[in-house]
């Protein structure tokens, strides 16, 4: 009988990478200047943080939401993050009225940047 050694990721090794990615992306959001405000949140689940330039959105298994994006001036644009791997998507842009829904790429845990 041949038994073969199932290579399996070091969970060590698993947590840094995430902590990494985590480090990665409060530095873009810079979330010491923003104010958790889950009432941007109209529809959906998620939770929110903004100031008056930037959105972040926190949705935990993915699906759709919809987002108050009145309070951010000027020209809004917007991308998906995914924290399991670390990547930004590409950026798009959407009209900043009171309510406008969004929908992640699937049902894993997303956040949202809107700028």
């Amino acid at each position: 009988m041949e038994f073969r050694k199932i290579k399996t990721e070091d969970k060590r090794a698993r947590l840094h990478k995430q902590i990494d990615y985590m480090a990665r992306f409060m530095r873009e959001i810079e979330p010491w200047e923003m104010t958790p405000d889950d009432s941007l949140v109209k529809s959906g689940k998620a939770f929110a943080m903004a100031n008056s330039r930037m959105l972040f959105a926190y949705l935990p298994s993915g699906g759709s939401v919809t987002l108050d994006l009145s309070a951010i001036k000027g020209s809004v644009r917007a991308r998906w993050y995914n924290p399991l791997d670390g990547e930004f998507g590409s950026e798009f842009e959407e009209t900043a009225d009171a309510d406008v829904k969004l929908s992640a790429p699937d049902r894993s845990d997303w956040a949202l940047l809107v700028h």
